[in-house]
This record gives C-alpha cells, sequence and structure tokens, in this order.
C-alpha cells in the first residue's frame, strides 16, 4: 500500500511540473535511414512559448556535440543574430499567425529515409492546418521548388480534425552543406503554417481529374473517379459553408453518404505535393 502511494506521489508531482495549455502540441519525428539506424526529434508550438530558445521547452543546444555519421537529426532555429541560433532534439516554438519555419538538418550514410510522426496535444488550431514536412525552402515558397528529395509539400496531417500522424519517404534533399569535418548536413523544413505554401487557393478538379457520380446523388453511395485518385493523400468533406465534416487517410473510390442531409457539398482532394483540389456535391 505504501509502495501504491508512494508511486501516486511521485506522478501527481510529474503532473504538477508539467505545463498544460490549451494550444500546445508536441510532434514526434522518427528517422530510420537504409541501414536500420533510427534517431528521433520532437517539435511542436506552445503559445507561451518564447521566440528561439526557451528552457522550459527546449532541449540542450548540442552544436558541439559530435555528429553521428550513422544517422543523425537535428533541429536547428535560426535568431535575427547568430548567437541566437540554436541546434538541439527537441524545439518548441511560439505559435505566430504567419507561420513558424524549423530547420531539420539530417546526416546519413544511408539512404533513403524514412520518417513517420505522431501528434500529442491539441492540433486544430487553424493556424497550424496546413503545416508540412518539406524539402522546399521557406525562401522560395510559391516561387521555385526542389524537388530532388520528391517530398513537395507533405502535409503533417494537422488541423480539421486530423490527427497529427502521418509517414514519408525522401531522398537526399538539394540543400546541403558539408562542415569542417567532412559531414554532409542535408537540409528540410518543418513549417507549423495555416496555408498550404504549395496551393493557398484550391483549384477545382476537371472532369478527367476526379468525377463525382451520380451527381446530384441520391443513393447511399457516391463513385469516384479521375487520375487525381492515384496521386491522392487524403479527402475531406466539407459542408456548403465550408465546414468540415469527414475526413479520409485513403482516398476512397466509392464513398459512403449514409444519413448525409440534401443539400451542398464540397469534397476537396489533397494530392501527394500538397496541391487541393475540389468538386461540387449535391446531395437529393
Amino acid at each position: 500500500m505504501k509502495v501504491l502511494q508512494k508511486s501516486i506521489s511521485i506522478f501527481l508531482c510529474l503532473c504538477i511540473g508539467l505545463s498544460v495549455h490549451a494550444q500546445d502540441f508536441v510532434m514526434t519525428f522518427v528517422f530510420t535511414n537504409a541501414n536500420g539506424n533510427k534517431d528521433t526529434v520532437y517539435t511542436g508550438a506552445a503559445e507561451d512559448a518564447s521566440y528561439f530558445y526557451d528552457a522550459q521547452y527546449d532541449g540542450p543546444d548540442i552544436s558541439d556535440t559530435p555528429i553521428n555519421s550513422g544517422l543523425d537529426v537535428r533541429l536547428k532555429v535560426c535568431g535575427f543574430v547568430p548567437e541566437l541560433d540554436y541546434v538541439s532534439k527537441r524545439n518548441i516554438v511560439h505559435y505566430d499567425a504567419g507561420g513558424v519555419v524549423i530547420d531539420v538538418e539530417v546526416i546519413s550514410d544511408d539512404w533513403p529515409i524514412e520518417v513517420s510522426w505522431s501528434t500529442v496535444g491539441v492540433t486544430n488550431d487553424p493556424r497550424i492546418a496546413s503545416s508540412v514536412f518539406t524539402e522546399n525552402s521557406p525562401a522560395f515558397w510559391g516561387e521555385s521548388d526542389d524537388t530532388t528529395a520528391g517530398l513537395g509539400f507533405t502535409p503533417l496531417n494537422l488541423g480539421f480534425g486530423k490527427p497529427g500522424v502521418g509517414s514519408a519517404t525522401f531522398r537526399r534533399s538539394g540543400y546541403s552543406v558539408t562542415t569542417s569535418m567532412g559531414d554532409t548536413i542535408y537540409r528540410y523544413f518543418i513549417g507549423f503554417v495555416q496555408d498550404n505554401p504549395n496551393s493557398t487557393s484550391p483549384e477545382v478538379a476537371t472532369a478527367d481529374q476526379l468525377t463525382l457520380y451520380p451527381n446530384p446523388a441520391t443513393g447511399s453511395f457516391l463513385q469516384l473517379e479521375g487520375s487525381l485518385l492515384a496521386s491522392g493523400r487524403a479527402l475531406d468533406l466539407l459542408d456548403a459553408q465550408g465546414r468540415h465534416l469527414r475526413h479520409y487517410a485513403r482516398i476512397p473510390q466509392q464513398l459512403p453518404l449514409g444519413e448525409l442531409p440534401p443539400g451542398w457539398y464540397v469534397l476537396r482532394l489533397q494530392d501527394r505535393n500538397g496541391r487541393y483540389w475540389t468538386k461540387q456535391l449535391l446531395r437529393q
């Protein structure tokens, strides 16, 4: 009984010591290279986090720690002056309506690399709804793309009621630097952003790209066809006011309508590059 009471006391102390905020979330990113080596980093956002380094949230600066050449992944946040730059395995950033970007530095002997991520905490804040993992430099979002790694703007599946989980396989990025020790650091980016950098305005899909039938829909199911199905990453059903109703992590060829009330709806498909495509649906 005393052991149980002691365990409960320790648990309560730990809970009291944790900061809990209504819109905080933490993401775990696990990287695995072709040789099976693994490395893990943590990032996320908090309302009360400081810009750059925050002692209550962030890990220690490991800029001077020797690189593990088998596989080493580090997060870098850049300040306005070099003295504010720091590198660690854990960076929790301040919420910013304009978006926040963290550099992901990867050093590996074996490629390609698979990354998977999962989220703890609230992830339905509209300011991070279109967050991405990408090889594209934030300085050129919307102007030019580096598609070397094959990531495009890979959605982190945050916001719109999504669970904040996913995975991707990627190659060496076109952005790289060589250290004084001869190690090559390949750079990627995690962007906590409100608007998808690749497509802030969804495009209306053509009949060849996405067809819904029957439309108007009167039965229990809706059939989907078109070239976008093969490249689709996720599908969302919205009502006429843009409110999110359903999310599909895999694109179905047959969509159950169930008890969906009569009216106008929008199907929004997201492709592997993060672009959004829409199609209107009339339910009778």
